[in-house]
């Protein structure tokens, strides 16, 4: 990983890149042998090579083990997103995956987070991503065979057991006042706490966290301007 100066000719960040993995390359052979006389008499095949070029890093106060890093890749618009922000590994609905998203973008670009999050804030609790916050996950075995403690989806794949519907393999269903709901039996008494406080807020809180703020200053102000 190199992380290039953001208004650097990326002429110039190519030539620095070279001639860095040179000089890594040349160290660790020199290292290698020094430790491993046999390499000696073998055909070096060690190359370094630079893979991606970020512009900008984000790497927040560590939770979980795994390395998490949110990087802005130099001369694309991407933003990579590993660790704990990996939207695969850790079941993000849609509507966390568009906050992520825009919330590192004007982030790396120095705007106004707090005006831009309490106003997605309020957009959810008006329902307008309600059709994002659909989970989405399969059974990976027969329903009967989940007893004690079932995973959400499970519960929800019940609630059309009982309602007498076909359950699909892959089970749609959002979080509701009442616990989880699939699609099918959707009611209005969607869960946007819940979103708020597993979805969103661990997306938001690292970046708040740097800043010297507090993300439940925006959902407490969000919620006071309702009464």
């Amino acid at each position: 990983m190199i992380i290039g100066p953001i208004n650097e000719e990326r002429s110039k960040l190519s030539e620095f890149t070279k001639k860095l993995m040179i000089e890594m390359n040349d160290y660790v052979i020199k290292d290698l042998k020094r430790h491993y006389p046999a390499l000696n008499k073998q055909e070096n095949h060690l190359r370094w090579e630079v893979k991606t070029l970020f512009k900008k890093v984000f790497i927040p106060v560590q939770i979980k083990p795994e390395i998490t890093l949110v990087a802005e890749i130099y001369d694309q618009s991407e933003i990579l997103f590993t660790g704990n922000f990996d939207e695969k590994s850790n079941d993000l609905v849609g509507v966390a995956v568009m906050f992520q998203q825009e919330l590192f973008r004007k982030f790396f670009d120095n705007e106004d987070v707090d005006r831009w999050a309490r106003d997605f804030v309020s957009r959810l609790k008006n329902k307008e991503f309600d059709k994002y916050l659909i989970f989405k996950k399969r059974l990976v075995k027969d329903l009967s065979e989940y007893t004690s403690n079932p995973p959400v989806h499970a519960k929800a794949a019940m609630k059309l057991a009982e309602a007498g519907l076909k359950i699909p393999r892959e089970i749609q269903y959002v979080m509701t006042q009442k616990g989880p709901a699939p699609i099918e039996l959707m009611t209005e008494d969607i869960d946007y706490n819940f979103y708020l406080e597993r979805q969103i807020k661990p997306l938001a809180q690292p970046v708040y966290d740097f800043l010297g703020k507090s993300f439940e200053d925006i959902w407490a102000g969000d919620q006071m301007q309702l009464f």
